[in-house]
C-alpha cells in the first residue's frame, strides 16, 4: 500500500463526492425520461388501445425533445402512427 498524502487525501475525497453528485444527477436525468416515456405509453394506450412493439421500442429509445414532442402530438393525432410523425 502506498502512502497517501493529506493533500493527495482532500482530493481524493472531493472527486469522490463529486462523482457521486454527477451520478445522482445522471440518474435522476434517466429517471425522468424513464416516466415521461411511461406516461405517455399510457396515454397513446388509453386513446388508441395497446401499444404495438414498435411504439414500444421507440418509446424506450427517445430522448426528452422527441418525447415532448410526441406528448402535444398525442393531441392531434387521428391513429398511433400520427404520433410519432
Amino acid at each position: 500500500m502506498s502512502y497517501v498524502t493529506s493533500v493527495e487525501r482532500v482530493r481524493l475525497k472531493r472527486e469522490r463526492e463529486e462523482g457521486k453528485v454527477e451520478g445522482r444527477a445522471e440518474g435522476k436525468a434517466e429517471g425522468k425520461t424513464e416516466g415521461f416515456a411511461a406516461l405517455l405509453s399510457t396515454l397513446i394506450a388509453r386513446k388508441f388501445g395497446v401499444l404495438p412493439d414498435w411504439a414500444k421500442v421507440r418509446l424506450v429509445a427517445a430522448d426528452d425533445v422527441t418525447l415532448n414532442r410526441w406528448a402535444e402530438q398525442i393531441l392531434d393525432a387521428q391513429c398511433i402512427e400520427d404520433v410519432f410523425k
